[in-house]
């Protein structure tokens, strides 16, 4: 098995104007009040600039894998035809040679939420069904541009993500607010461009021998009792947050619980798109940070709700984020889930990691005692590796979120999950407790890093 470190070039490269056109973040973070304390990834943690001296960090560390995401409008700012921006290829060539000569081995995601805004603009992005043809042009630059240096691919980070908060709710780049129908469009057509770029892949570049997968998120569902409506309500749950995106990945259909659900108000796919989805994963990335209590309601859509309390009890500790509770065992049974329901296929978990309340506020030496930091990631992965042993489970990858203390989305710089501390101000990175932590137990195989 192997552990690495996971980021998004939003939150990390800053030099957001550098041989790079603007992504719907550079514009989402302009609009007043849709980011906690005001903050951009504009500068961000300036990896863009200081990746060199990064990755000997790293190298320092003992991570030996790296989950990093090209940035869609750094390689080409539009669409099919538009010219490929030579510059940013030469960054990234610089970047993924940096990360091999300090002996990591670079994941390289495609698409971590960073659509050309000249496309949103154009089309609607994730709206329209022109993304999927977009898309494949860009990912068929990536392969042609980096062919043997990546062995392994994903395609697409959390698609829930993507539409349930940048095109249903908002609070996500490109703050679309809209109905269901534009929420499962956007689903819709993510999978066909993933499908779309796998097959490019498999047609021109299968020589190259990479593996290519796809990262998706959840909140696992845990039955508030034993009765069998709320472990069904649970499983509502599971199909419309997970089932959404990866069974059509492994059967070419939504699950029948959303179909039942929604009727028409749920795309469809054809017999040639279902041929195509079906089979598009060499495994599945999954994002895992947190769970709910579950019970049935007969009023909601799905027929469930939800809680992060039971009898007043929250399901774990708070960790920095609103939504965010330390829940070890949701690792544990979405891997047990994965390994029942889809085949024991190849899974990975591409993300976990969590804030803690309060962590921005600390002064001096305080900022590197993350202990609850280091206990969170302990009680996960003993819940995965007792899932893996017990199930005889296919896990070859496991990747924290995240390295460094970076720019997290609509809560700006206000939570932090890095296990190496960054001074936004001077850009200073130190190791946490939580860092050397991973160090000595997974990184490095127990050598021990000099503090």
């Amino acid at each position: 098995m192997s552990w690495g470190v996971a980021t998004a070039a939003y939150q990390i490269e800053g030099a957001y104007n550098v041989n790079k056109g603007p992504s719907i973040w550079d514009t989402f973070v302009d609009m007043p009040g849709k980011i906690k304390g005001g903050g951009t990834g504009k500068v961000a943690i300036e990896h863009y600039t200081r990746f060199p001296a990064d990755y000997q960090l790293m190298q320092q560390m003992g991570v030996n894998v790296h989950r990093f995401s090209f940035s869609w409008p750094r390689i080409v700012a539009g669409g099919q035809g538009s010219a490929v921006n030579e510059a940013g290829i030469a960054f990234y060539h610089k970047l993924i040679d940096e990360m091999v000569a300090n002996g990591i081995t670079p994941v390289a995601t495609m698409y971590h939420w960073d659509l050309p805004q000249v496309l949103q603009d154009r089309y609607g992005g994730w709206l329209n069904e022109q993304v999927v043809k977009d898309f494949a042009f860009y990912a068929d630059t990536l392969f042609a541009r980096f062919d043997s240096k990546i062995k392994y691919w994903v395609t697409i980070n959390e698609p829930a993500s993507i539409c349930d908060h940048g095109y249903k709710n908002g609070i996500y780049a490109p703050g679309v607010k809209a109905d269901k129908s534009s929420l499962y469009k956007c689903g819709h057509n993510v999978l066909l461009a993933h499908a779309a770029a796998v097959k490019v892949y498999r047609d021109k570049y299968r020589s190259q021998g990479a593996k290519i997968g796809f990262s998706t998120n959840l909140v696992w569902a845990e039955p508030l009792t034993d009765k069998p409506e709320d472990k069904q309500a649970a499983q509502n749950k599971l199909d419309r947050e997970f089932g959404w995106i990866v069974d059509p990945l492994f059967t070419g259909r939504y699950p029948a619980s959303m179909r039942g659900a929604l009727g028409d108000e749920l795309p469809k796919f054809t017999e040639e798109q279902k041929a195509l989805l079906k089979g598009s994963i060499d495994f599945i990335g999954i994002n895992i940070y947190t769970a709910r209590w579950v019970w049935h309601n007969s009023d909601k859509p799905f027929g469930w709700r939800e809680s992060s309390r039971k009898d007043g009890v929250p399901i774990g500790d708070q960790g920095g984020a609103t939504w965010l509770y330390n829940a070890p065992f949701a690792m544990g049974n979405v891997l047990r889930y994965v390994g029942e329901n889809y085949n024991k296929a190849e899974t990975w978990i591409t993300e976990f990691g969590t804030g803690i309340t309060g962590e921005n506020t600390w002064t001096g030496s305080q900022v590197l005692h993350d202990s609850y930091r280091t206990n969170f990631y302990s009680g996960y992965i003993n819940s995965a590796c007792e899932a893996i042993k017990t199930y005889k489970l296919n896990v070859p990858m496991i990747f924290a979120w995240s390295l460094w203390d970076n720019f997290e989305w609509a809560e700006g710089y206000e939570v932090r999950y890095g296990m190496v501390h960054v001074d936004f101000a001077s850009q200073e990175r130190k190791i946490k407790q939580s860092g050397y932590w991973w160090s000595k137990h997974f990184f490095t195989q127990g050598k021990k890093l000099a503090r």
